[in-house]
């Protein structure tokens, strides 16, 4: 007679360590093994609380990088109207109309004044 398979995908195969009829309890590496199971889990859950709350650390700093460069475009058009009253309010001339001196001479650019030939 052939032998039948079964079709449940969480019936767990036997381990070569249990005796067959033998209780758990009184097994001793199937206790241990249950023990070690036991604190798998407990690590598992303690590592998926840490992972949730550093999602939520990061949902946070999300938003607030979202309103900082979502503020971005409002200041740099405040900065642009200050640059631009500031420099309407700067005049390349002096007050009685003639053109200020540069900073800069002809003489520091390279330039031999006229007399000298």
């Amino acid at each position: 007679m052939a032998a039948t398979i079964s079709a449940n995908p969480f019936l767990v195969p036997q381990s070569p360590w249990l005796v067959p009829n033998q209780p758990i309890a009184t097994n001793p590496y199937a206790a241990q093994s249950l023990q070690q199971t036991q604190q798998l889990l407990q690590v598992v859950t303690q590592q998926l609380q840490q992972l949730q709350q550093l999602e939520y650390v990061q949902q946070q700093q999300l938003q607030q990088l979202q309103h900082v460069v979502q503020s971005i475009p409002v200041q740099l058009a405040q900065l642009q109207h200050i640059q631009f009253a500031q420099h309407a309010q700067q005049s390349p001339f002096a007050p009685g109309g003639i053109p200020m001196s540069p900073l800069w001479s002809a003489s520091q650019i390279g330039a031999q004044p006229s007399y000298v030939m």
